[in-house]
């Protein structure tokens, strides 16, 4: 941690020691896709959970470090390290449909409800340090005045003629408003995105990123029984 001395310095090695990644040098992680089964209302659903494994463990580690016994690993996916500002896109996957027709439907389909936010209206969103960036890990450390963000976890979807692109974030914002306003910038500044899309976003309740190397990036529910909500989300053929 070059040019840090005395309490500065031991203020952000407990912070490095937390988070399990040091901003000043991070490469990079990997993100796991669980499913696991969740309970409500006395009806048994699954949801997605993506959690960011972000100091190399194998995914069987990294699996047995998030504590749930009972999901299912579905993917381990690889992220390069995100610039210092704006979101982190931490997991990427391209669906294949057979007309646009489908991939609307799937838009329509795979989405929880209570996740989605209108994108009418969104105000162009200002630039925050993102959640592996030096300036959050400072503010962690007690070196910077707070930003007043919080970390929440965005899942876009777009439709392609033939395919969707589902796209995973780790973004820090003041709203699940604001999130889905930085989400849609990006994903408007990139021209394979097609006009149909959709945000969905939650609130991590976490102000950074910590907690032993695992990093709750976003819950995906339904209802569906296991093999449905698969098929569902095209995480089985």
């Amino acid at each position: 941690m070059t040019g840090l001395t005395g309490s500065a310095l031991r203020k952000t090695e407990r912070v490095v020691a937390a988070q399990g990644f040091d901003a000043r040098t991070f490469a990079g992680g990997r993100t796991l896709r669980l499913v696991l089964p969740v309970s409500n209302r006395g009806r048994t659903g699954y949801k997605q959970l993506f959690i960011a494994n972000l100091v190399g463990r194998s995914a069987t580690d990294a699996y047995l470090v998030a504590g749930l016994p009972s999901a299912l690993l579905v993917d381990d996916c690889p992220f390069d390290a995100p610039p210092q500002v704006g979101p982190a896109r931490v997991s990427a996957r391209h669906i294949r449909m057979t007309d646009e027709s489908e991939a609307l439907e799937y838009l329509a389909l795979a989405v929880d409800s209570r996740l989605v936010v209108s994108l009418d209206n969104l105000e162009a969103p200002p630039a925050y340090p993102g959640p592996f960036s030096v300036a959050t890990q400072d503010v962690a450390a007690g070196l910077q005045p707070s930003l007043g963000v919080t970390l929440f976890g965005a899942r876009l979807l777009c439709a392609r003629p033939a395919a969707v692109v589902e796209e995973v974030y780790s973004v820090m914002a003041t709203s699940r408003e604001e999130a889905a306003a930085i989400v849609l910038r990006q994903a408007i500044e990139r021209t394979d995105c097609g006009a149909q899309m959709s945000i969905e976003v939650e609130d991590t309740h976490f102000d950074r990123a910590y907690d032993n190397n695992t990093l709750l990036i976003l819950e995906h529910r339904s209802a569906l029984a296991i093999a449905d909500f698969m098929r569902q989300q095209r995480l089985a053929d």
